[in-house]
């Protein structure tokens, strides 16, 4: 739906819709519908629209009896236990193993634990089958692998600019406090702190390679992040104010350079 008209797929979006593969078919889900197949695309879409907002399910009456039987605090300490557990068992999640999730990963996560913990309430109390639980854990594993996968067009980006990094005359190895020249340093430059090599980028450099679209920019620096290559300094900013020998204070992107593939 993204990819077609160009959109881009934002955190926020990722947080409030299930990015989920199309089935191979070539028809679409049915916007591709021919003459021969007697019935017009426009006429299934107006369908399910008219059944989203006319019908809200004939399990809802049954739900609602059983919740005002159990009592509050009872149904608020299962779903919490299962919330728990379902979180517990996300970390197992090869593209979750050892990862430190962003605030907008780990919001994901707990819409899918509540949506877990409310599916195994019902099912075990007959209202809905198993199989919608163990439905959950699948659209959850799907998910998790779409939202720790940046898209295509953000790697090549991403690539580019570390090839370029690489080159080594492109960010001299200066000294903290040591005089440098800004004539000798134009992109930025590398310098050892603290016993670890950091490399230090001018925000213009990295929106060459966004080609100036302030989105990208954005994700590109956001993959950085996950990678463990760059911290936020705010909720929202990433530059940091670098003070060098021989230079003005500025504003400058701070990678660690091992962490950057």
């Amino acid at each position: 739906m993204f990819s077609s008209p160009k959109i881009s797929f934002e955190n926020g979006n990722m947080v409030r819709l299930v990015d989920l593969p199309l089935p191979d078919n070539e028809n679409g889900i049915f916007d591709l519908l021919e003459e021969k197949h007697g019935i017009q695309s426009l006429d299934l879409f107006n369908q399910v629209k008219n059944t989203i907002e006319s019908n809200y399910g004939r399990l809802i009456p049954r739900w609602i009896e059983f919740l005002s039987k159990q009592g509050k605090n009872k149904i608020k300490s299962f779903i919490e236990e299962q919330e728990w557990m379902f979180l517990a068992n996300a970390g197992n999640q090869q593209k979750l193993r050892d990862k430190k999730l962003a605030p907008e990963h780990m919001r994901v996560c707990e819409s899918f634990a509540f949506l877990a913990a409310t599916a195994r309430l019902a099912s075990d109390y007959k209202i809905i089958p198993e199989l919608y639980y163990n439905t959950m854990k699948h659209l959850f594993g799907i998910a998790v692998i779409n939202m720790m996968q940046p898209q295509t067009d953000i790697l090549i980006d991403i690539d580019a600019f570390i090839d370029f990094v690489n080159v080594a005359k492109n960010f001299p190895l200066i000294t903290k406090g040591v005089k440098i020249s800004q004539s000798k340093v134009p992109n930025g430059f590398r310098r050892n702190d603290k016993e670890n090599e950091y490399l230090y980028v001018y925000p213009a450099l990295l929106e060459k390679y966004s080609r100036g679209n302030r989105d990208t920019y954005k994700r590109i620096l956001q993959e950085f992040v996950r990678r463990g290559a760059i911290e936020k300094t705010s909720p929202d900013k990433y530059v940091k104010t670098i003070v060098q020998a021989g230079l003005e204070k500025q504003w400058m992107l701070k990678f660690r350079i091992k962490e950057m593939r």
